[in-house]
């Protein structure tokens, strides 16, 4: 407890906006499906079989001048363009016991079950060999993920190209909805190369696979890549200002070859089933705030009890990404604070009229930015409503200083979220807040018996 006025507080809450990812869920990213090549492998396929196309059956589906395969591709772009890393096992850490494969994963969570998932493919230390290939003089460029970008890339000159006079290529991934209108082309089956436009049969069979991981509750990552001469790489850079900045950088991730799609999926946690159903009985709506695509939000929404099939059917507002729902409210703009001393400014949603009406339904925000979070919560308030927020992020700090009160992540929380926040969750579990409105309206309870004795 950082500021203990919260608690009571939190025993009037109305809303609670929370984070998916770590709070509802598990944060334990696994692969469950991949597709690629035309085909799609399930976790059932993961297995030698699977090890061994990897390994050498897809050995005579070789680039012209080159020793790559395919599935080299599909290898490298994870292991190589991945902020993830592996790390040897010491057995000192009693939660991560020296196994027969004496390495263990660190870093992003997301990219931590892709690394996990070639772990298991590439058996054992060829996975550590292949991402040792990533050597510091080989890296030519890197432009980070963000949250409103929702892609990462790395731009490698890669040694196996060498001689080809395309010995630079652009590893990016991210969202499929996001690198689709970047792609022109797709590996399919058999290893050709395939028209990637709007309607054409690699495009619909992406759309496809990913309507079909997100209904299943997965989170979906696309992984593309583009391969160009050094002296293409170099005209680039002179002519985007040295890629100086992260918007300069982006001209690297057009013209782009989708690979293939990984579907991921993170457990809910055993106890937030439950939870959902107790913030129901206690009058409070939880709205999940989520970067995952429409399809995946709503699927794992509905597995942990925040909306059912009949209130999505009720309403168009029941789920919504945060781009639709900017655009009904319209944002934010400041006007002048009431008795407030001269040039103090309030931020308040531009349509109230409309946000009233959305936040009645509101029950999954998709795609959502802090910016989303933050105009979400300033509405609530602004509705005379009381609202709580979950956040882990250096970017949610906004709105958890905005909320009445703000829960930050003990564990997978950054100091600066921590910081901004009114109650620290040791146990990073949604679970845990149920407890502080347990606490808040005990608090409200015994002061209302007290003045009424």
């Amino acid at each position: 407890m950082r500021k203990l006025a919260s608690s009571e507080t939190m025993g009037g809450a109305t809303h609670i906006c929370s984070d998916k990812t770590g709070t509802l869920t598990l944060n334990d990213m696994t692969v469950m499906a991949c597709m690629t090549l035309g085909r799609s492998h399930t976790s059932d396929d993961f297995t030698d079989k699977l090890a061994r196309e990897v390994h050498g059956a897809t050995k005579e589906i070789k680039e012209p001048s080159s020793n790559q395969t395919h599935w080299d591709k599909l290898v490298e772009a994870v292991l190589w363009n991945s902020s993830a890393r592996l790390e040897r096992n010491d057995g000192k850490d009693p939660k991560k016991p020296v196994a027969k494969f004496p390495w263990v994963t660190a870093g992003n969570v997301t990219e931590q079950g892709l690394l996990k998932f070639y772990m298991h493919i590439l058996q054992g230390e060829g996975c550590v060999a292949k991402q040792g290939d990533k050597t510091e003089e080989n890296v030519l460029c890197l432009v980070p993920f963000t949250s409103r970008r929702k892609r990462a890339a790395i731009v490698v000159r890669n040694p196996a190209l060498a001689g080809t006079g395309q010995e630079v290529r652009v590893y990016c991934k991210g969202a499929p909805d996001v690198l689709f209108p970047h792609c022109t082309h797709a590996l399919a089956a058999g290893g050709a190369t395939a028209d990637f436009h709007a309607g054409s049969e690699a495009r619909q069979l992406f759309d496809d696979t990913v309507k079909a991981y997100a209904d299943q509750a997965f989170r979906t990552l696309l992984v593309t890549y583009r391969d160009m001469s050094l002296a293409e790489y170099e005209e680039l850079k002179a002519s985007n200002n040295g890629f100086a900045k992260d918007a300069d950088r982006e001209v690297l991730e057009t013209g782009l070859t989708a690979i293939g799609i990984f579907g991921l999926q993170d457990p809910l946690r055993p106890t937030i089933v439950a939870s959902i159903k107790q913030c129901k009985a206690a009058g409070i709506q939880v709205i999940m705030c989520t970067g995952d695509n429409i399809d995946t939000a709503i699927a794992i929404s509905k597995n942990a009890g925040i909306v059912t099939s009949e209130e999505l059917a009720a309403s168009d507002y029941t789920a919504m990404t945060g781009k639709d729902f900017d655009a009904a409210v319209g944002g934010l703009k400041q006007v002048a604070k009431p008795g407030g001393k001269a040039g103090e400014t309030l931020d308040v949603v531009r349509n109230m009229k409309k946000f009233r009406e959305i936040k009645e339904h509101l029950r999954v925000l998709a795609r959502s930015s802090p910016e989303d979070k933050y105009t979400l919560v300033t509405g609530i308030q602004d509705s005379e409503g009381v609202v709580a927020v979950t956040g882990d992020g250096t970017n949610d700090a906004p709105a958890l200083t905005k909320a009445d009160v703000g829960f930050a992540m003990g564990i997978a929380g950054t100091d600066v979220a921590q910081g901004a926040c009114d109650i620290i969750l040791l146990d990073d579990n949604f679970s845990t807040i149920i407890t502080a409105l347990r606490f808040g309206r005990n608090v409200y309870d015994n002061v209302r018996k007290f003045l009424q004795f």
